[in-house]
């Protein structure tokens, strides 16, 4: 059941932006002669109106309609509502909301994660809905037919169904790491770098404002906001009540992806491996293959600070449902009292998984038939993120590359004669493995005299 709490937010980015703006049209006022409050709620008003025409054409399209994603024009006035009034909920849902979608429109970012396995995916794409049949309650904008709120709502939660259990119950698969391995460009010659430049300058600063706005209005913890009958033409029996459930969880969407994103830019990855030369300059112990990129640290930083919010998130707006009072109109999201265990469950298990990241952990481990307890603090991992894995490898200098299938791999020459004298310059990885010594390290992953070389390739 928990996973509808999830799949009901993801059905809310469409269907709030949907059916939220059906007010008349207001003219524009002088912000120096109105009320600021009521110049607010004008401009929210118009906002809204907005994106009813625009989702007409994203729901017709099945989301492939890239410039039905741009709610630029309502994410501004969204903007100069809240500079009338910062106090303004609607906008603060508003900004957030449509700085998400809008992502959407920017054709390098809908080519660069359109392929992509990742969460984001769902973001992009767009739900996959079927034709409905003539005589549907449906309603139209231009010829397209708009989304059945009453008959249809359904069909969007299920579209995101295996999506997001996934990335709740098994955040591994979805982690950053995986990110690094599974990603899928588009094809060209482009570095690597190319793509961290377009997440970090076009996706990132969104994903921040997003957070930003979010956070405001779950400091609001009676904020609701209402889909009354008349704006969306009679077509449910209730207003229906959108709060913090919701919005906890839209929070934590944007809070996962800003996670994954942070760490993709955190570190300079480009390796040319067409050239001897460059294959030489790359493995230089100084150069910036596999160390920090501008803002590197920060940004592990931040990978595990929004990583731990959308945990945190979810637990919030898992609470928030348990704890709800009744109220008037239609919950989006509802649970019975045979799913509270379930629900506590998962409270419970993202504390565990939480302390992963703020607690030393010991595991047994047993290696080259010796058994051992190791010590992890994956905390540290991101906390004080290493500048540079080259300097992690025990003092080495760069050997004449090896020509294979067209390309080179890279050779390592240690300084060290013999493997006794061959040492790790920090065992501990940077505070990883807590207490770590040399000879531990190489007795605990089965690194051995006898299989020591002074000269190893390294591939890639």
């Amino acid at each position: 059941m928990y996973t509808k709490i999830i799949m009901g937010c993801l059905f809310l980015g469409v269907l709030v932006l949907l059916v939220a703006g059906c007010n008349k049209n207001e003219s524009s006022t002088n912000p120096a002669t109105v009320d600021p409050i009521a110049a607010a709620q004008q401009r929210v008003n118009q906002a809204n109106q907005i994106l009813v025409l625009k989702l007409g054409l994203l729901v017709s399209s099945q989301g492939s309609d890239t410039s039905a994603y741009d709610m630029s024009a309502a994410n501004e006035l969204y903007r100069e509502a809240l500079a009338f009034n910062p106090a303004n909920m609607d906008a603060h849902f508003g900004v957030g909301t449509t700085d998400l979608v809008t992502l959407g429109a920017d054709p390098d970012l809908h080519a660069l994660f359109g392929q992509s396995s990742s969460l984001l995916q769902g973001l992009f794409s767009g739900p996959q809905i079927p034709t409905f049949p003539k005589g549907s309650p449906t309603a139209r904008a231009g010829g397209n037919t708009i989304l059945s709120v009453k008959d249809n709502a359904s069909l969007l939660a299920a579209k995101f169904d295996k999506s997001i259990r996934s990335f709740l119950t098994d955040p591994v698969s979805n982690s950053p790491a995986t990110w690094y391995n599974n990603f899928k460009k588009p094809t060209s010659d482009h570095p690597f770098s190319y793509y961290q430049a377009i997440i970090e300058t076009k996706l990132l600063p969104v994903l921040t404002d997003a957070i930003l706005h979010f956070t405001a209005v779950t400091l609001d913890q009676n904020y609701a906001f209402y889909i009354t009958p008349s704006m969306v033409g009679g077509e449910i029996p209730d207003s229906i009540r959108i709060d913090l459930t919701e919005i906890y969880v839209l929070l934590a969407v944007a809070r996962g992806l800003d996670s994954e994103a942070s760490f993709l830019v955190a570190y300079n990855v480009d390796y040319d491996n067409a050239t001897a030369d460059a294959v030489m300059s790359a493995w230089q112990v100084d150069s910036p293959f596999l160390a920090f990129r501008t803002g590197g640290a920060q940004r592990m930083k931040d990978s595990k600070t929004n990583l731990m919010g959308m945990m945190t998130s979810i637990q919030s707006g898992i609470q928030f449902l348990l704890n709800e009072t009744t109220h008037p109109g239609i919950a989006l999201i509802t649970y019975s009292q045979q799913d509270v265990p379930t629900l506590d469950a998962v409270v419970s298990e993202l504390d565990s998984v939480k302390s992963v990241f703020t607690q030393t952990r010991t595991i047994y481990a047993n290696e080259s038939n010796v058994n051992v307890n190791l010590s992890i603090n994956v905390g540290s991992f991101f906390d004080n993120a290493i500048g540079n894995f080259k300097a992690m490898i025990p003092q080495y200098t760069p050997g004449t590359p090896v020509l294979s299938d067209g390309r080179y791999g890279g050779v390592l020459v240690f300084t060290a004669t013999s493997f006794s004298t061959w040492t790790f310059p920090d065992p501990t990885f940077n505070g990883l493995l807590p207490g770590m010594t040399d000879s531990q390290f190489k007795q605990t992953f089965g690194i051995s005299a006898s299989d020591w070389k002074q000269q190893v390739d390294v591939g890639l």
